[in-house]
């Protein structure tokens, strides 16, 4: 829906603009997630680029529409998984028979194991709505704990341009919630 990918577009500029002036002011100090909020911003803004190498037509899932998938969910989950950072939506390349899937996605500027962790977490909560999930976490930087979290948890990793563990996560969370 185009009125809907605009109002998108305008929210993601607003926060960049606000970003923006807060550089300039210096008032960052006082906000240490800004970072982080401007590079999810990036990765909702250019998801096809990021996230086309494992889907077909990568859409970002609005935000109101994920909350009415959780409301079915007891009132922490539904509260905890809708704080997801981003959810993008579509096929997986080369595997269509698995239907439509939906990365739960964390992003940190620098990924840790809370991080990784945090993003399968959601994604367990966001599958007993009912969607096939995939968890990622995403980032500039990665820790070694976040490279060993991500093996134990098989959650996929996009780290500055890299994408690690795709075909491990797929495999474990592409599956329908029992």
């Amino acid at each position: 829906d185009p009125a809907k990918a605009l109002g998108r577009e305008v929210t993601i500029r607003q926060a960049l603009d606000e970003a923006a002036a807060k550089i300039e002011s210096g008032s960052l100090k006082n906000e240490p997630d800004i970072e982080g909020d401007l590079l999810a911003a990036r990765f909702e803004k250019r998801a096809g680029a990021y996230f086309g190498p494992w889907l077909d037509r990568p859409t970002v899932v609005p935000t109101d529409r994920v909350y009415e998938v959780l409301v079915d969910l007891p009132d922490a989950d539904r509260d905890d998984a809708a704080l997801i950072d981003l959810i993008v939506a579509g096929k997986p390349k080369g595997r269509a028979q698995l239907g439509t899937i939906h990365l739960a996605i964390e992003v940190s500027q620098t990924v840790d194991a809370t991080d990784v962790g945090r993003a399968a977490q959601r994604a367990t909560l966001i599958r007993r709505a009912g969607w096939v999930v995939v968890p990622v976490a995403c980032g500039r930087t990665m820790t070694e704990g976040a490279r060993r979290e991500m093996e134990s948890s098989r959650v996929a990793l996009l780290v500055d341009g890299r994408r690690v563990g795709w075909d491990e996560a797929l495999s474990t969370w592409a599956t329908p919630a029992a």
